[in-house]
């Protein structure tokens, strides 16, 4: 049985190079999938869910963007997380 998406808006397929920064420390990354309120990244970054973090990266519209975000949850390949639209 498959199990119900519970994403509030669809998440696009991206190859977006980026950076995280948690607390002092800044690791690289690649954005894998994206949303307006979500993302999936490829990152060695060793952070546990509920970290908050901010995400560094070029939009597709050539424009420097900085978001304040949470990590969700981490599996083996990669980290998923949230935007914080209050931030």
């Amino acid at each position: 049985m498959r199990q119900k998406d519970r994403r509030r808006f669809e998440r696009k397929t991206t190859h977006i190079p980026a950076y995280i920064i948690a607390g002092r420390e800044v690791y690289s990354c690649t954005i894998k999938n994206l949303s307006q309120c979500g993302f999936f990244l490829e990152t060695g970054a060793a952070l546990k869910p509920g970290a908050d973090i901010s995400m560094v990266y070029q939009s597709p519209e050539d424009k420097k963007e900085t978001k304040p975000a949470k990590i969700l949850r981490v599996t083996p390949s990669g980290m998923g997380g949230y935007f914080d639209v209050n931030g």
